[in-house]
């Protein structure tokens, strides 16, 4: 499942997560429209063309931006994806901004988990 979340220290807001099957090409995109104060959340499924959209009105400008693979109850290895890993492509911000990017597992269920962040390519790559 994809979901678009919005958080903060006090508060959450989330769209309805749309079905996803592996190997699905998605997108994720998150906007802010200043002079009005919206931000625009989408996750889309680019093989089926789902989406879960999220509008919230909060005029906060971010300085931070997350890649996350959330997996819960989790009883072995053998329930994350095949694969090994999940690669995020693309990566971008608002022209002219720099960012870099830095991985941090923050929990380690003992199947592997490493981010690997390729500057040169614009990608991390989530090994599980």
């Amino acid at each position: 499942m994809c979901a678009s979340w919005y958080v903060t220290a006090s508060s959450y807001y989330y769209a309805t997560p749309i079905n996803v099957s592996v190997g699905a090409n998605l997108l994720g995109q998150m906007s802010w429209i200043g002079s009005t104060g919206q931000w625009y959340i989408n996750c889309q499924n680019n093989n089926t063309g789902g989406a879960s959209l999220l509008s919230v009105s909060k005029n906060i400008k971010e300085t931070g931006a997350y890649l996350a693979l959330e997996a819960y109850n989790i009883a072995s290895c053998n329930e994350y994806p095949a694969s090994g890993s999940t690669t995020f492509t693309n990566l971008g911000v608002q022209a002219g901004v720099t960012a870099s990017w830095v991985g941090k597992v923050l929990i380690n269920d003992g199947c592997g988990e490493a981010v690997h962040v390729h500057e040169s390519t614009q990608s991390v790559t989530l090994d599980y």
